[in-house]
């Protein structure tokens, strides 16, 4: 990651304080690709904008479960770090997606940003 990378991130993550959750707006997968775009320059989710408004609009328009979508968009298996998709189970079929950063791991809240605390031994890295 460069350094403008980098602060392309922070400044992105700081503009999120504000946002509302919203499936097809702003949300998990909307929110990893937002920061995929930054480091790869690619908008993964530009055909999935706006294209679901709730958990079956998504399951219906999303090319794949939530579990394999960091290896759909091309991502390998790495450590955690900095700007690293996650996936983690969770208590529905789809589990969690965020992005890893300065050693938390974050997605979209209600309002804003949530650091998730878990246990990373169960959680799945992608860069």
């Amino acid at each position: 990651m460069t350094p403008d990378q980098k602060q392309q991130i922070e400044d992105y993550l700081l503009s999120c304080s504000q946002k509302q959750r919203q499936r097809g707006k702003w949300d998990c997968a909307i929110f990893c690709a937002d920061v995929l775009a930054i480091l790869t320059g690619n908008d993964f989710a530009a055909p999935y904008r706006d294209a679901y408004s709730d958990r079956e609009g998504a399951i219906r328009v999303l090319p794949c479960q939530l579990r394999g979508m960091p290896e759909h968009v091309g991502l390998k298996p790495s450590p955690p770090r900095d700007g690293a998709v996650w996936w983690a189970p969770g208590p529905d079929a789809e589990g969690a997606l965020g992005i890893f950063w300065q050693g938390r791991c974050l997605q979209p809240g209600r309002r804003g940003l949530k650091a998730v605390i878990r246990d990373i031994s169960n959680v799945r890295f992608f860069y």
